[in-house]
């Protein structure tokens, strides 16, 4: 064992949770220690229950999957709402999509929104992206396609494809913000560029039809191609 590990169990076994949890990831990954889930969930446990939110959303995925602890759908939402109410970006997401979807808890958009909101506020982008979907489809709120182009966008600049072929496609149509077609094909082509088959798609009409650049059909068919699978020609 290192001497960096030796210091991390050290705190750990003292009750520092942050050495907790990283302790627990060593043990989850198989890191100078040997690779044991079960002994993972305990020090993922052991902060939790001091409150530190990275160890119970672990705790969550675990409980979730059965991974190092029995599959417990009640135990894994309960560790969740603990990371949430901690304000952890990504067990905000993931409660704001079980909230949405009314997957083993009521549906509530509001407190859907809420999550992501919150998520989207610090810069996570899938939070971004989903709080942008309520406000472009009006899912639990007024269609606002200003909102929607604004967080699209944020998600967009952090390389999520999803939201770079939403953007693409507000600029095309002059959703929340005026049509640019060029600007609309740079961040279709981006999100193609990701393999995303509906951007490479929508990339092969805009050059099948010219809209925001030259129009060239033996680009339409290489994109195309990719959409569907095949081999680019």
């Amino acid at each position: 064992m290192s001497h960096d590990l030796s210091e991390i169990r050290t705190l750990a076994e003292q009750g520092h949770p942050a050495a907790q949890f990283n302790f627990g990831i060593c043990h989850l990954l198989g890191e100078g220690v040997e690779k044991d889930a079960a002994i993972a969930m305990e020090w993922f446990r052991a902060a939790a229950e001091q409150g530190l939110a990275e160890a119970a959303y672990n705790l969550a995925l675990g409980h979730h999957h059965g991974d190092g602890v029995p599959q417990d759908r009640g135990e894994s939402l309960r560790w969740l709402r603990a990371s949430a109410a901690a304000g952890y970006p990504d067990a905000l997401v993931n409660l704001g999509i079980l909230l949405q979807e009314g997957d083993g808890v009521p549906q509530d958009l509001e407190r859907a929104r809420e999550c992501y909101l919150a998520a989207a506020e610090e810069s996570h982008p899938i939070g971004q992206y989903n709080l942008a979907v309520l406000y472009a489809d009006g899912i639990g709120t007024e269609v606002d396609h200003a909102k929607a182009y604004l967080w699209f966008h944020a998600a967009a600049e952090q390389g999520h494809a999803p939201a770079q072929e939403a953007l693409g496609i507000a600029l095309l149509h002059g959703h929340g913000t005026p049509i640019d077609e060029a600007e609309a094909a740079h961040w279709i082509r981006k999100a193609a560029e990701q393999g995303l088959a509906s951007a490479q798609h929508n990339l092969a009409v805009l050059y099948a039809t010219g809209r925001g650049l030259s129009q060239d059909m033996d680009q339409a068919h290489h994109w195309e191609a990719l959409a569907q699978g095949g081999e680019a020609v």
